[in-house]
């Protein structure tokens, strides 16, 4: 692992699939457990490229559904980190889905992993190397959303 850590683009994954019948229910629209699935394993690989190492998925957070997926959709998922601490990563996540047309957005969603050991504790993550204005801006949002949790974890302690 290089000392100065992975940048965004490195962990940027991107993974496509066909909407068959047996992810529809009702009037052939996709179930949202569907799409949840394949976003957190495009979170998951994400997560794997940053720290080559077991990770597991801690939390999801402000996922939004925004459209229908429907049957033969190929639905797209794109995911990069954007916020590292020392034992956890953010990964961002969108889902979009094409029929004819131009891909829409149909979710979005913030990914929390973490890195396990072989003792099944939590390990050190690499750095995140901001290259960009943009990489800087998301890591910002999510230094002061994990810096909240963390109050909020520390508050119910007391």
């Amino acid at each position: 692992t290089p000392s100065d850590g992975h940048s965004p683009a490195e962990s940027e994954q991107v993974l496509c699939q066909m909407v068959l019948p047996g992810d529809c229910g009702v009037a052939n629209i996709a179930f949202g457990g569907f799409v949840m699935k394949m976003m957190d394993n495009a979170a998951g690989c994400s997560a794997f490229r940053h720290c080559r190492t077991n990770i597991v998925t801690v939390a999801i957070s402000d996922l939004d559904f925004q459209s229908w997926v429907k049957l033969g959709d190929l639905c797209t998922v794109r995911s990069k980190v954007v916020f590292a601490s020392s034992k956890s990563l953010d990964i961002e996540v969108v889902a979009s889905a094409a029929s004819f047309g131009e891909d829409t957005v149909v979710a979005k969603g913030l990914f929390t992993f973490v890195s396990i050991g072989s003792d099944g504790r939590a390990n050190n993550v690499p750095k995140l190397r901001l290259e960009s204005e943009e990489d800087m801006a998301k890591a910002y949002m999510g230094k002061k959303r994990y810096e909240a949790a963390k109050a909020a974890r520390l508050a119910g302690k007391s």
